[in-house]
């Protein structure tokens, strides 16, 4: 069936604290907010890129719909329950580049 993401999960309390909204139609800004994240694998800094200027085009769309492709929404999906990436990491990374 398919996969969802508990609502206290990582990217949730990402989004929630970040202000994705002003960003609408300036998703190369906000992918370069996340080039310094240390996820501790480039592939994982290269998945937060991507998957945060792709919810930056539209935030308020459900996460199948900003990822219309099944094998982006699962690349999401695997993203967002990897151990090795966490929300502070999210957070001092895009504090970084946007302070």
């Amino acid at each position: 069936g398919q996969r969802s993401v508990d609502p206290s999960h990582l990217l949730l309390q990402f989004l929630e604290v970040t202000d994705l909204t002003g960003s609408v139609g300036k998703t190369i800004n906000v992918s370069q907010e996340f080039e310094g994240a240390d996820l501790g694998d480039v592939r994982l800094t290269r998945r937060a890129e991507k998957a945060m200027a792709s919810l930056a085009r539209d935030p308020a769309q459900s996460f199948p719909d900003v990822f219309a492709r099944a094998s982006d929404l699962e690349g999401l999906y695997r993203f967002v329950n990897n151990p090795g990436v966490t929300v502070q990491e999210l957070m001092r990374s895009h504090a970084a580049k946007t302070a």
